[in-house]
């Protein structure tokens, strides 16, 4: 029996690298549609001794490209993108050609019986009206060209007639071959460590967070429940990292002794984001996330402190 074979793009990056190593231990053929624009060829370096490892080097807005790799493909991941409110808001076309045009191109060109599995995000809630308390029937208010994007990204795959299934993520944590040290939740890591200070603003908003390992493991499950799935959108977070950006940095004080906690008093959180996400609907579809944060925590540190060892900013 052949081997399906699943096309990830942007499957050198931080998510990428996690899910790429994840299906090729599945058993999968794995192709990396990625051009390498943070130069993290060394974290998929060693992946070339696979043989059911194919990497693509290109754009995902290359249409050209996309139409002859697309069609050999059973499933696809489309994870290419400029993630977060900061960088988007830095590369506002960036931002724009790849987190949304690039899926209306993928989609004209991928047949109705290929599976596709789209990761939005949970910030596209944005909640402009106030609601506090999330699910996925919470009307989408992005507040950043991110969540925007994302979102215009979403809706293309949904009102397509090839189906799909949505992910919106929670914020990310876990250690990866090309690891990122700007996301809120290892930069807190970071400060802990360096400075044995972490200093927030708006600390009292809440956030969800889940588990890198857990957000491969949801979209394995995807592919096997598809049938059950298509066409629907779902929260993937841990009900248990429902928390505020206060209590998390509580969590890392306390495994790194000696951290102190302070508040900013002048400046505020660009992406006002304060939100409790359900994640009940991909429960009862018969996934949960349950890598706790206090295991996420650990892991980052081990991972952060080999890093400051070297240069620990090189890989952001």
């Amino acid at each position: 029996m052949s081997k399906e074979r699943i096309l990830i793009t942007g499957g050198a990056g931080y998510l990428g690298n996690v899910m790429t190593r994840h299906f090729l231990d599945q058993g999968f053929q794995v192709g990396c549609l990625d051009n390498l624009l943070y130069r993290q060829d060394y974290s998929i370096f060693p992946l070339a001794a696979n043989p059911d490892f194919e990497f693509i080097h290109g754009d995902v807005r290359d249409k050209a490209l996309l139409e002859r790799v697309i069609p050999r493909y059973d499933i696809i991941i489309p994870l290419a993108a400029i993630v977060g409110a900061p960088a988007s808001k830095a590369r506002p076309v960036d931002t724009e050609t790849v987190n949304r045009d690039a899926i209306i191109t993928l989609d004209q060109i991928r047949s109705a019986n290929q599976r596709l599995l789209f990761p939005n995000t949970n910030s596209g809630y944005g909640t402009k009206s106030g609601q506090f308390e999330c699910d996925e029937n919470t009307p989408l208010e992005p507040i950043s060209l991110y969540g925007t994007t994302k979102c215009e990204g979403e809706k293309t795959l949904r009102e397509s007639s090839k189906g799909g299934v949505i992910f919106r993520l929670a914020s990310v944590f876990g250690v990866s071959p090309r690891m990122r040290l700007d996301l809120s939740f290892h930069s807190m890591v970071v400060d802990a460590l360096t400075k044995k200070a972490i200093v927030l603003s708006e600390g009292n908003f809440t956030r969800n967070y889940v588990y890198i390992g857990d957000v491969a493991q949801a979209f394995a499950f995807g592919i096997q429940n598809y049938d059950q799935m298509n066409g629907e959108a779902y929260n993937l977070g841990s009900d248990q990292a429902n928390i505020s950006k206060n209590d998390l940095a509580a969590k890392v004080a306390k495994h790194i002794p000696g951290t102190q906690l302070f508040q900013h008093e002048v400046e505020r959180d660009e992406d006002k984001r304060n939100y409790l996400v359900s994640n009940d609907k991909l429960r009862k579809a018969g996934f949960e996330a349950k890598t706790s944060l206090e295991t996420g925590i650990a892991e980052v540190t081990r991972g952060v402190s080999i890093m400051l060892k070297n240069n620990p900013h090189k890989n952001i």
